[in-house]
């Protein structure tokens, strides 16, 4: 929904009669960068919720700086929702703010990990399914000896991780 207060309205279907339930939910602007870690060149998405209906979002910030985003002018869609992307700039590894604001002052924020990142070959599965995770931009030398995998509901931790390295020619070495 848009920015700003709205209500729930239920109306009867025999007498007519409109009625209203509760308080206003209000909706603020929301922005989520997705993926939220990566390295710079990856491409980063950013989509925007609960901004002004139709308008240009014509500030977005990476860092307390302005960023080129594609398409370079964003606008709204009727239910205050849009979607740009933008190249990770070369900096180093950190979190980072990303903020866009709307031509009405609508803002928000949220947070980009510049940084080594770690992708799954699958979203889910039943216990005992391997799952190969990738790693990129990690130090050429070192061990992993754990990995964590967290979100609200649970964490997964890994050790004795076979680990695959490889080199500039191609090679690749495992370790544990």
């Amino acid at each position: 929904a848009t920015n700003g207060d709205h209500y729930l309205w239920l109306r009867d279907a025999n007498s007519g009669d409109t009625m209203v339930f509760g308080s206003a939910i209000t909706v603020d602007a929301s922005i989520e960068v997705k993926p939220s870690s990566g390295l710079p060149s990856d491409t980063i998405t950013i989509y925007g919720y609960g901004y002004d209906d139709e308008v240009d979002v014509d500030d977005i910030q990476f860092n307390l700086g302005p960023i080129t985003t594609s398409p370079g002018t964003t606008e709204t869609d009727e239910v205050g929702s849009w979607m740009a992307t933008f190249k990770v700039p070369t900096i180093a590894y950190g979190d980072y703010i990303v903020d866009a604001t709307d031509e009405n002052a609508n803002t928000a924020s949220d947070t980009l990990t510049v940084g080594p990142a770690l992708t799954a070959n699958l979203d889910e599965g039943e216990v005992g399914t391997v799952v190969r995770l990738t790693g990129r931009g990690f130090a050429d030398s070192g061990t992993i000896t754990a990995i964590e995998i967290s979100d609200d509901d649970f964490t997964v931790t890994i050790f004795d991780c076979e680990c695959v390295d490889e080199d500039d020619d191609g090679i690749t070495s495992r370790g544990t």
